[in-house]
């Protein structure tokens, strides 16, 4: 998940499918982003140059993007 674009590159997070290790925080709209219920966003950060970066597949809710500030 792109969580911030900079120049150049862009910080991205992982998203997992179920939170064994408590390094993260589920949404709670994860449909709407195009993921599966129940997804977690993970809290480390990691950049990416942006040239390895796909098109879109959505955007978190309003509510979910509250969980990266």
């Amino acid at each position: 998940m792109i969580v911030r674009v900079e120049e150049g590159f862009v910080v991205v997070r992982g998203v997992y499918s179920r939170n064994t290790g408590g390094r993260g925080r589920r949404l709670s709209d994860p449909e709407s982003a195009g993921l599966a219920p129940g997804s977690v966003l993970g809290n480390d950060e990691i950049p990416v140059a942006r040239e390895k970066v796909s098109d879109p597949h959505g955007s978190l809710s309003s509510t979910d993007s509250r969980l990266i500030r």
